[in-house]
């Protein structure tokens, strides 16, 4: 009975350490919605995460946005999002994403 219940135990932590780590990888999926290209709020044709908005432009020197390369020259641009960043290249194709 003892040796029953320990293996119960196990089994219960190695759902929950399973569901925790299924729920990360689902967080950070692009099949997640949040993450897809196709999302509205993460589409270049939004104003907010378009090259054409004065934020994201490498025009701006004092953008807190640009993404720049060892020599300083800007090669993207970030864009927050609810909970993380939309990584753009300065063409406004969406290269990535980041959620915290």
């Amino acid at each position: 009975m003892e040796k029953t219940m320990g293996n119960v135990k196990y089994l219960i932590l190695l759902l929950f350490i399973y569901t925790v780590h299924a729920e990360n990888r689902w967080k950070d999926s692009p099949y997640n919605w949040q993450n897809n290209k196709f999302n509205w709020d993460n589409s270049a044709f939004k104003w907010e995460n378009s090259p054409l908005n004065y934020h994201n432009s490498p025009l701006n020197w004092n953008s807190n946005r640009l993404i720049r390369d060892t020599q300083g020259i800007p090669k993207g641009y970030a864009v927050p999002k609810l909970k993380g960043f939309n990584y753009f290249n300065l063409d406004g194709a969406r290269e990535g994403y980041l959620n915290e």
